[in-house]
């Protein structure tokens, strides 16, 4: 199965300049700044995938003469291979004027990335909670990293919200699974 991690990439910039970095990505045209004009003919197939896989997770929101290109990618193996092609996009997209973000949520709560560039780094596209809630028995238990930009308005909390989001979420869950549990025993008892 392999190491999994929750990932968010965004570039903000002008609509202009945004538009020409998603055409770069699109036409994958953003390598021949790392292999040159034959760039097609140097990729290797995990850049090929890669390019593949973001390419089809970006998204593009305009706001009058601004735009953010944002890519989400939940619980991939996000390895040494995929990060080359994403300092290679930012590369890119810091060349046409854009500033950038990238998040990187690893399955052990130690593991976090976080990095940014530019002069107005588009920290408002990528909102997450990272955060161990105590469990009954004193240990401490993982909410599956938790990203407020999966839900409607979730872009909109400040930390303080997303925490207490994130605590009655956890909260909920707990109370479900405990009925369900004894729904289940109770049927099998029965």
């Amino acid at each position: 199965m392999g190491y999994r991690s929750e990932v968010g990439i965004a570039y903000a910039g002008s609509k202009e300049a945004i538009g020409r970095l998603k055409a770069a990505l699109d036409s994958g045209s953003f390598f021949e700044r790392e292999y040159g004009e034959h760039f097609e003919e140097l990729l290797t197939a995990d850049d090929r995938e890669w390019l593949e896989i973001l390419r089809n997770a970006a998204r593009v929101k305009e706001n009058g003469d601004k735009a953010v290109l944002t890519i989400y990618l939940d619980h991939t193996k996000w390895y040494e291979e995929a990060d080359s092609v994403r300092i290679t996009l930012d590369e890119e997209a810091e060349s046409l004027g854009c500033s950038g973000r990238f998040v990187r949520l690893g399955e052990d709560d130690q593991d976090v990335e976080d990095s940014s560039f530019g002069d107005y780094p588009p920290y408002d596209a990528i909102r997450h909670i990272n955060c161990l809630i105590p469990a009954e028995d004193g240990s401490r238990m993982m909410l599956d990293h938790f990203a407020t930009w999966d839900f409607p308005g979730g872009d909109n909390l400040t930390p303080e919200q997303r925490v207490e989001v994130a605590t009655k979420a956890v909260e909920a869950a707990r109370k479900v699974m405990a009925e369900e549990i004894e729904r289940l025993t109770a049927k099998d008892a029965a």
